[in-house]
């Protein structure tokens, strides 16, 4: 084997992986935890990426030792460049015999879902982001910013604001309301005093001393139960999903704001992150853009984040070449 390609999704929930040769050919697949450069801080995510590769590359070459190495990692975070350029000096220092390209996450998604066309991604998981590739190859970017500041149309922001509505409500529901959402999550979520809502929002650490082991971690989880509420027609859940995606519109409006007129008049956007997955929230999400950007088209992602990063490490291996 000339090289040994790997290319790396590092993501603050879940990574995942290719392993190829020089010609693109798939070697092996894998995941594993995820890290964000920005809240796990760079040895963390320097200590995962290390184990990743030593683990697979052990698995792989075993004696036969490829004449090249490479690494492509798009990993969250990254697009801060000074954590970027501090996480590719630890790997170079931790890694010996490989090179590196070291990218933000939204680089290899942008690359594995529309190749070397331009395109935009609308990302809606525990956060949201919004960011396109423009038909001169430049990249543009719109949220991210996390739940304190915004993060509209993310699992965070479904769970936040459902429990701004149960604690409005004081806890207090009717006979009548047995299956509303409210009642849901106090049910299902053991949601239901002062302490453990403390407790999701802000941490455990913050409790007010009543037990609140048997409650969510986080707001985004009580996502799901959001968006099954909103699937059974609960007035509540559609007003906050709606509320949520045309707040993620505005970012996209403002991010469509910063590209050419030409660039804009016919572009295609892939929804990607967890909550995409999701029938009712893509169909609602769909109407709204189709409404904003009637000229818009949704397509399908032609392939993964980590199927990008292998993409971009190839096309840099040719250029050395």
């Amino acid at each position: 084997m000339d090289a040994l390609v790997v290319a790396l999704d590092i993501g603050g929930t879940k990574s995942a992986g290719l392993c190829a040769d020089q010609n693109g050919n798939i070697l092996s697949e894998f995941g594993y935890d995820g890290k964000n450069l920005i809240t796990s801080g760079i040895t963390a995510v320097s200590d995962l990426i290390v184990s990743i590769v030593r683990e697979q590359v052990q698995k792989l070459t075993g004696s036969n030792r490829p004449t090249r190495k490479h690494i492509c990692i798009g990993a969250a975070g990254a697009g801060v460049a000074s954590y970027r350029s501090l996480l590719q000096d630890d790997l170079t220092a931790r890694l010996d015999g490989f090179t590196f390209q070291v990218l933000p996450d939204t680089v290899i998604a942008l690359e594995g879902a529309f190749h070397d066309e331009p395109g935009m991604l609308c990302i809606t998981g525990t956060g949201s982001n919004v960011c396109v590739r423009d038909e001169a190859g430049e990249y543009h970017h719109s949220g991210g910013w996390g739940p304190r500041i915004g993060d509209p149309a993310s699992a965070m922001q479904l769970g936040l604001d459902a429990i701004r509505a149960l604690t409005a409500n004081g806890f207090n529901l009717q006979e009548t309301e047995k299956d509303s959402l409210l009642a849901r999550i106090i049910r299902d979520h053991h949601l239901d005093t002062r302490g453990k809502v403390l407790s999701c929002v802000y941490g455990r650490s913050s409790a007010d001393g009543s037990d609140s082991s048997d409650g969510p971690e986080k707001p985004s989880e009580l996502a799901r139960t959001v968006l099954d509420a909103f699937d059974k027609g609960d007035v509540l859940a559609a007003s906050i999903v709606q509320s949520g995606i045309r707040e993620f519109i505005v970012q996209i409006e403002y991010c469509s704001g910063q590209l050419r007129a030409g660039s804009i008049e016919h572009l295609s956007y892939t929804l990607m992150g967890g909550l995409a997955s999701h029938a009712g929230f893509r169909a609602r999400f769909t109407t709204e853009m189709e409404k904003c950007f009637p000229n818009w088209k949704r397509a399908e992602a032609l392939g993964s984040p980590e199927s990008g990063a292998l993409r971009l490490a190839l096309k840099h291996l040719r250029k050395k070449n």
